[in-house]
């Protein structure tokens, strides 16, 4: 992707086609979050647990399904679970399993990217995963 950028071969297409993956990308993100969070509180790594008031919180976002509907709403309920200290502890301890190292990035920038009309920048593009 870098390369593209240094040889002015990367287009705004090329970067625009990358925002459905990203923003399902924030989904299985908040997902994967939300299930180690109780595994890892389960093994007893108690910090991990989130707050009783967004419990139920998180069991609604893993009870949610691809296709995603991407919302105000849903921004506002992913950012409530992502400035849970239990939540921001299981991604401090990524390397007890697996998860991308971009996650914060784009947790930081949920309302954004639920927007109808999220269009990635550069940053975005370059700090996605994608396999090469």
């Amino acid at each position: 992707k870098q390369m593209k950028k240094i040889h002015e071969t990367l287009t705004k297409e090329d970067i625009q086609v990358m925002g459905p993956y990203i923003q399902d990308a924030v989904m299985v993100y908040i997902k994967k979050l939300c299930i180690k969070s109780q595994e890892l509180h389960d093994k007893d790594e108690a910090k991990t647990q989130v707050k009783e008031e967004n419990e139920l919180l998180r069991q609604e976002i893993l009870s949610m399904h691809a296709p995603y509907e991407l919302s105000n709403d849903l921004a506002n309920k992913i950012h409530t679970l992502w400035m849970d200290p239990g939540i921001r502890e299981t991604l401090r301890l990524r390397a007890k399993y697996q998860i991308h190292d971009n996650v914060g990035y784009f947790l930081d920038k949920i309302h954004e990217i639920c927007r109808g009309n999220y269009e990635p920048n550069f940053e975005d593009f370059i700090r996605i995963r994608t396999r090469s």
